[in-house]
């Protein structure tokens, strides 16, 4: 990698951090409303996964999802505009800080194992569209305790779907210690359903950059695999809830990927330009997000949505005197039998 190419993944580390730490002064402001999830101290598992990816590859977050928005889409205004709730954010203020969608390249999820059927669901459509496509699904450790993380992992091994699962092990859920509430290694779960896996530990952004790029060689040739990033989660859960000790917290800054890539760049005076840059960046990103006074109106965004959803798509109409003297699973047979009739794209499971 050419030190000028490294230097502006570094830059979008800082701008990444930056963001996230202006979204918590914004909180204590009053400017944002419910909650949000920071990725402070995750930032270089965004950069480092989706840098080796296609730009046409689909990622799939969860609550903690800023970064890996940011980092695949490079949309700052459009993200923070959707985080105030007004109307030209990414999904027109009504997803806000956890449920993101845009179509055939990013979807999150608030839950943290909610994309995890979704992400395979999609992967299972690459294939049976021979797309060149691979989903790439971010999950936590937390999301080994979701029985949908199994079944979904099942059938991503079985049809040998273009799938890469990256989890993000910061060891902890919320506010328990996953090593209290989850019994076993993550990987010797995830390699029991035949699913190449590989772990790195705390990684800087050059070697994560490596060892991903290497996974998705083999999840485009039919093997889909599993990366378990030993992560590090410096903000609390949201932004007030973190019962861990300072000493705890502490070690974990020393721990600090971005840290330890910024010091890989032996001249000081570019990672000095590098912060300025981001910094000035951010800030002007902010200030213009801010002064936007164009406000989502809900309600008429719901309804309107929902017009255009009912006046696109029609379910079969079942006639009752054809099914009243069936019993209750009959209809229900008749009923996906009528669905996979008229609509040859869905597949039941």
């Amino acid at each position: 990698m050419k030190d000028i190419e490294f230097e502006d993944l570094v830059l979008e580390l800082c701008k990444i951090r930056d963001f996230e730490n202006g979204l918590l002064d914004l909180f204590s402001k009053g400017l944002i409303k419910g909650t949000t999830h920071t990725c402070l101290g995750q930032e270089v598992n965004a950069v480092g996964v989706i840098n080796a990816l296609n730009r046409d590859d689909i990622v799939l977050s969860n609550h903690r999802s800023h970064g890996h928005f940011l980092s695949h889409t490079k949309n700052y205004e459009g993200l923070l505009l959707e985080i105030l709730g007004k109307k030209n954010g990414v999904c027109g203020g009504l997803g806000g800080s956890q449920h993101l969608c845009l179509p055939n390249r990013f979807y999150s999820n608030g839950i943290l194992g909610g994309p995890i059927a979704t992400g395979v669901g999609i992967a299972y459509a690459q294939k049976l569209k021979k797309l060149d496509k691979l989903v790439c699904l971010f999950i936590g450790d937390g999301s080994f305790g979701e029985g949908t993380l199994y079944e979904s992992i099942n059938i991503a091994s079985k049809k040998r779907l273009p799938i890469l699962f990256i989890v993000e092990d910061n060891g902890i859920a919320q506010s328990s210690k996953t090593s209290e509430t989850t019994s076993g290694l993550i990987k010797n779960k995830v390699e029991s359903f035949d699913i190449y896996t590989d772990e790195i530990e705390y990684p800087d952004l050059k070697k994560l950059i490596l060892v991903t790029k290497d996974l998705i060689r083999k999840v485009r040739a039919k093997t889909p695999s599993c990366l378990i990033i030993k992560s590090v989660r410096l903000g609390p859960h949201s932004k007030g809830d973190d019962n861990r000790s300072k000493s705890e917290i502490s070690d974990l800054i020393n721990k600090d990927p971005l840290e330890k890539t910024l010091r890989q760049i032996k001249n000081k005076e570019i990672v000095s330009r590098i912060q300025i840059e981001s910094k000035k960046y951010i800030n002007d990103v902010f200030d213009k997000c801010i002064s936007n006074n164009e406000y989502t109106s809900i309600y008429k965004t719901y309804f309107d949505q929902k017009q255009k959803t009912e006046s696109s798509y029609k379910l079969p109409s079942i006639k009752l005197d054809q099914v009243s003297n069936n019993r209750f699973g009959q209809i229900i047979n008749q009923t996906l039998n009528d669905l996979l009739t008229n609509d040859k794209k869905i597949i039941f499971i």
